[in-house]
């Protein structure tokens, strides 16, 4: 399968293309990570390049950049998601305790979390990875079913919301 480059479509290089490590943009061509890198191309407008819901967060899970998709599936302003840390973005519940997002007892168990963690380390690219999320809603928490991808991109990572479902209590 040929791959384009995220940004200005062109075919990618081999090694620009590698799967594994760009499960998301499919990649980037060396001459738009360059501009990407140094700020000639904005993060908003790759972002709204990209298919699915798309958070771009630092190494410390706080939410610089969200596309479109992302603001739409949130119910948010980008206002409301940009400088906030990710559970915080995506209500959870976890979150709203005092120590807050990355800092409760049940955080270090958090799949989310861990992906992304992952990712930042190691820079591999995470598909398909199903968690559970207990999301706020105004009737109270409710549980999802998420499942999420991860792309690292500099020293960001790219988390994208493949899906989300709520939790059937009576399901088999």
């Amino acid at each position: 399968m040929d791959y384009l480059c995220a940004w200005c479509k062109q075919p990618l290089l081999k090694k620009d293309s590698d799967a594994t490590n760009h499960s998301i943009s499919h990649g980037i061509c060396e001459k738009c990570r360059f501009e990407l890198e140094y700020n000639r191309i904005p993060i908003q407008d790759l972002l709204n390049e990209m298919d699915g819901p798309i958070l771009m967060q630092n190494s410390d899970g706080r939410v610089f950049a969200a596309n479109h998709a992302a603001q739409n599936t949130l119910k948010k302003k980008i206002s409301e998601i940009q400088g906030k840390l990710r559970g915080d973005v995506i209500e959870c519940v976890y979150a709203a305790l005092p120590g807050g997002c990355g800092y409760t007892e049940h955080c270090s168990a958090c799949i989310i979390r861990q992906t992304v963690q992952i990712t930042h380390e190691t820079g591999q690219s995470q598909n398909g990875i199903k968690a559970s999320h207990f999301h706020i809603t105004p009737k109270g928490p409710k549980r999802y079913w998420i499942t999420i991808s991860t792309e690292k991109v500099g020293d960001a990572v790219l988390l994208r919301i493949d899906d989300m479902q709520p939790f059937l209590e009576n399901s088999s």
